[in-house]
């Protein structure tokens, strides 16, 4: 049974769509930890702040972009058939670095 779960657990994780959701669990278990959003000092509320963005924006970017399969779609997405991000000459172009 704990293998049977661990599996899901683990396939769970494997799908990109719950990795902006488990990121920003991860910075609302920081903000809880520190006790309130007060007790914070400034840097860790700019921190908190330009992550929780981050989570947003990816998630928007799973919404244009559902190919995206893994990190490894970040750098190995050029020369693969598809140019959308690239140029000719196999460069990111700029929707390349906005995806990298």
């Amino acid at each position: 049974m704990l293998v049977g779960l661990t599996s899901q657990f683990s396939a769970l994780l494997s799908w990109s769509p719950t990795w902006p959701f488990l990121s920003l669990g991860i910075w609302s278990c920081f903000v809880l930890k520190a006790g309130s959003w007060e007790r914070l000092g400034r840097h860790q509320r700019r921190n908190v702040l330009l992550g929780v963005l981050a989570c947003l924006l990816f998630a928007c970017f799973l919404r244009m972009d559902p190919s995206f399969r893994g990190w490894g779609d970040v750098y190995y997405f050029c020369g693969t058939g598809s140019i959308r991000y690239c140029t000719c000459g196999y460069k990111w172009n700029m929707l390349g670095w906005l995806k990298g």
